[in-house]
């Protein structure tokens, strides 16, 4: 089995019309990584939507429609 490379970290949700702008702390060979989000608090119904943009090869933004602050952890896949 190949092993796999990941980066891990934690942040905060923005909230509606704000942007969360979260550094990997190394540099992807390019920008096709995915990201995957976890909440780790009670959302209470008040994510909304969430989306990736931005993305660079040290860094990318974490938007959501709703009003969620709280805090998630983050996993980026080459």
């Amino acid at each position: 089995m190949a092993s796999s490379i990941h980066y891990t970290g934690a942040s905060t949700y923005p909230g509606a019309g704000a942007v969360t702008t979260v550094t990997i702390g190394v540099t992807m060979a390019n920008t096709s990584y995915r990201v995957h989000l976890t909440p780790t608090a009670a959302t209470s119904g008040t994510l909304g939507e969430v989306y990736i943009t931005n993305k660079t090869a040290t860094a990318f933004d974490i938007n959501n429609t709703g009003s969620f602050t709280g805090a998630n952890t983050w996993l980026v896949i080459p």
